[in-house]
């Protein structure tokens, strides 16, 4: 029920959620940035400090970090794997930046936050209005009628075609047409 295709994961949270082309500062002059779930999820991990010490992440830290995986800022050491763009697993997060410093001693964040991240999952919903217009006599447009419909949708690669997108509908909810308010008003 909660995978119910191959490449869907619940319950966690995707990594490249990184929207294109409204991420990229390159492409647009003010990205879209969704790094705040990764800072909820950061926040209170256990890490190694420097001196070796365990201590636990502040919020400040927690976004330095996020920024850092979200725009996949390596390390001083830290080596890029697969796509350039994207994750293909969440184990690259231990050559990102603030989390791979101090070497496989500073990786124990990952540790604490591996089992709650993913690098798949598209699923997002669009919402849509439909409405019937009449045309008066004089020719305003008055609404008859709406409909409202919520579908959610699931964003995948297709195996067989390397860089083609494809979409499936996961759950679709139409409402019944229902009369406009505009429409029962008497002109008596």
């Amino acid at each position: 029920m909660l995978a119910p295709h191959g490449t869907s994961t619940a319950g966690r949270i995707n990594i490249n959620s990184q929207v294109q082309p409204y991420g990229d500062a390159a492409q647009v002059t003010s990205p879209l940035e969704r790094f705040l779930p990764l800072v909820a999820l950061l926040t209170g991990v256990a890490a190694t400090t420097s001196t070796g010490d365990c201590d636990t992440i502040s919020i400040a830290k927690a976004r330095t970090i996020a920024r850092n995986i979200y725009n996949r800022t390596l390390a001083a050491k830290g080596k890029k794997y697969g796509y350039a763009e994207t994750y293909d697993s969440p184990g690259e997060i231990v050559e990102i930046a603030g989390v791979a410093d101090g070497g496989e001693e500073s990786e124990a964040v990952v540790r604490g936050i591996a089992s709650l991240v993913t690098t798949r999952g598209g699923v997002f919903m669009v919402y849509s209005i439909g409405q019937a217009l009449k045309q008066t006599p004089n020719g305003n447009l008055v609404i008859t009628a709406e409909s409202r419909q919520q579908t959610m949708l699931e964003r995948y690669s297709a195996a067989s075609a390397v860089g083609v997108t494809r979409f499936r509908r996961l759950e679709h909810q139409p409402c019944a047409l229902k009369p406009h308010a505009a429409a029962l008003v008497s002109t008596g």
